[in-house]
């Protein structure tokens, strides 16, 4: 549903209004992307603490079944880790990341 729904934006009448911020990119360069998106919004900069991020979805976590599994403590970093989704899955979608390619979107869809 929501590859669906960020298709749907992608390629829609508002595309022009989206803009994606990759998960690498604010996980390698917290700082840049974070600068980036405050101008691509045309806000003033706001200096964060990346070093001291916290987030707990604990309630809705253990709704689906995923206990901690939007739990952040601790410093922005970017880390690999084995994907929770089946093999099957993984193939249909690895070649699926169209908002890699800027040129298939009818407008100018901000990827950071």
């Amino acid at each position: 549903m929501a590859y669906n729904a960020l298709k749907g934006a992608f390629f829609g009448p508002h595309a022009s209004a989206l803009i994606l911020v990759n998960y690498e990119s604010l996980a390698k360069e917290p700082a840049r992307t974070m600068r980036r998106l405050y101008s691509a919004l045309g806000e003033a900069a706001y200096e964060h603490d990346f070093s001291a991020v916290s987030l707990s979805a604990s309630e809705f976590d253990r709704s689906v079944g995923s206990p901690g599994l939007h739990t952040i403590t601790g410093t922005v970093r970017y880390f690999e880790r084995q994907t929770l989704l089946p093999p099957d899955l993984v193939a249909k979608f690895a070649n699926s990341a169209f908002w890699k390619d800027a040129h298939n979107s009818r407008e100018a869809v901000q990827v950071i």
